[in-house]
């Protein structure tokens, strides 16, 4: 997404580390650091080595391209995600258990429950079993199961949510759509607030559609279960103490698979202890009800509770529309876009030179897009650059690829975070830029990097290396970077 301003992580970095990842960002080397902060070259080592370490990354390059989370109010550390197909039962960032409930009737909703032979064995069923047996029998559905849910999580701050999904296992495909009201007192602050959030998940991709938010993310999997059935019942979160096992058990008078996750979550400065009872429908496996217990300590100790209560009806795929389960369908928008939409909401008479959205450059080499944008804002620490762009290699991760660093004058110097370039490989005067290109070195890595002229707009293309890649950066190459330089062409 497009970065405007200098983005700041309250409580992460001080205010000194935020002004060396600045500086970072601008492609400064620790002398120039150290000059234009008034400090020691030893001084500027450490308060890298911190910045890296706080951030949890390896090299300059990916503290360069990396962005906060929008800081979330404190309260909001006791709410508890409705919008998944789990229900947490801990902090946020710990189970991501959710459990959703469903009677099964092919012929009206709220109608009997199925009969038939259950798919496992309560009292000799492992966990994968369970997974895998749910997979399976999601595999003989044809139709979709549209899912509706009204439930609640309390654990200091109440919801109250209302739920829909629409579940097609032949095209390995879900769409969701909940509104969650958010109630209490916490910190001295009355809240009192509703939100809404949309999702897709199509070949085992998430799509979020919330306004602005361009996420994309990569479904995980579980117990050897399939992205549905994962969903379904949930994958695990990095808790301690977590147990997660069979039981056999009833609800409602009716015999059940029980599915029990246990375990603590610690966070910054709060404790959960959390059990969640999931009941599985034994010819199905598909939850019938869950119910959830255990407490938040958060310098308070908060009961933690929930329950949540599903219907259903299975449909026809030709009864929903043929874009359902397409992303752009929930107003889903590409990172793509919203980096242009941010270039755009720069000065119309700053000249930008880039790659396009997309950039092939042929030759067996990867396809990469824009992945993002920087423009400084005023501020007391000068900036060698007014323009920065990243292109990432398309999927999920969006690894960085490449930058391209713009500047009004002639001060962008031939430097890329650790690695001084001071070895000019070639020049080339064209009629409308100039081209020098440089191999840079840390003392272990080479790369190559390309300066472009246009005028008095200095343009520096710059490879990323990731730290601990075997494979280096492809378009680190003489020829590569040449043809790079070739092709910048000025955005209209």
């Amino acid at each position: 997404m497009a970065q405007r301003g200098r983005p700041r992580s309250p409580g992460l970095l001080t205010p000194r580390e935020n002004e060396v990842l600045d500086l970072i960002r601008a492609g400064c080397t620790n002398p120039e650091i150290a000059e234009r902060l008034n400090i020691s070259v030893e001084t500027v080592k450490q308060h890298v080595s911190q910045v890296l370490a706080k951030l949890g990354v390896a090299t300059r390059e990916e503290a360069a391209a990396w962005h906060p989370e929008p800081e979330r109010p404190r309260w909001r550390r006791l709410l508890l995600p409705a919008g998944g197909f789990a229900v947490v039962a801990a902090a946020v960032a710990a189970i991501a258990i959710l459990a959703w409930g469903v009677s099964e009737s092919d012929e009206e909703r709220g109608g009997p429950l199925p009969s038939g032979p259950a798919l496992v064995d309560p009292d000799t069923a492992t966990v994968d079993d369970v997974y895998r047996a749910l997979s399976e029998y999601l595999a003989t559905r044809t139709g979709v199961l549209h899912v509706s849910a009204d439930g609640y999580t309390e654990s200091g701050i109440r919801q109250e949510f209302r739920i829909e999904k629409w579940i097609h296992p032949r095209e390995s495909a879900m769409r969701s759509e909940s509104t969650v009201d958010i109630s209490g007192v916490a910190d001295g602050e009355i809240i009192d607030m509703a939100e809404s959030r949309s999702s897709v998940i199509v070949d085992g991709l998430r799509y979020d559609g919330d306004p602005g938010s361009g996420n994309l993310h990569e479904v995980t999997t579980c117990f050897g279960g399939t992205v549905l059935a994962s969903e379904i019942l949930g994958c695990s979160g990095p808790l301690e103490e977590l147990t997660r096992v069979v039981e056999s058990g009833q609800y409602e008078g009716n015999a059940a698979v029980v599915l029990v996750i246990s375990g603590t979550s610690r966070g910054e400065d709060e404790l959960t202890t959390s059990m969640t009872r999931l009941y599985l429908h034994p010819a199905t496996l598909l939850p019938l009800a869950s119910e959830i217990s255990g407490t938040f300590d958060f310098g308070e100790v908060y009961p933690l509770t929930g329950e949540i209560r599903y219907e259903h009806t299975w449909i026809e795929r030709s009864d929903l529309p043929s874009d359902f389960f397409e992303p752009a369908s929930i107003g889903y928008v590409e990172q793509i876009r919203d980096v242009v939409e941010g270039i755009e909401a720069l000065d119309p008479e700053l000249p930008v030179y880039w790659l396009g959205t997309k950039y092939d450059a042929g030759n067996g080499l990867p396809t990469i897009e824009l992945g993002g944008s920087f423009a400084p804002s005023p501020s007391p620490v000068p900036y060698p650059y007014r323009l920065s762009l990243t292109y990432v290699y398309p999927g999920v991760s969006g690894r960085p690829a490449l930058m391209i660093q713009e500047s009004s004058q002639n001060q962008l110097e031939i430097v890329s975070g650790s690695f001084p370039c001071s070895d000019r490989l070639s020049t080339e005067t064209l009629s409308d830029r100039m081209i020098e290109i440089y191999r840079c070195t840390d003392g272990v890595t080479e790369k190559i990097n390309a300066k472009v002229q246009f005028g008095d707009t200095i343009v520096l293309v710059s490879p990323l290396i990731i730290a601990n890649s075997d494979e280096g950066n492809p378009f680190s190459t003489l020829e590569v970077m040449h043809q790079l330089a070739l092709d910048l062409d000025l955005r209209e």
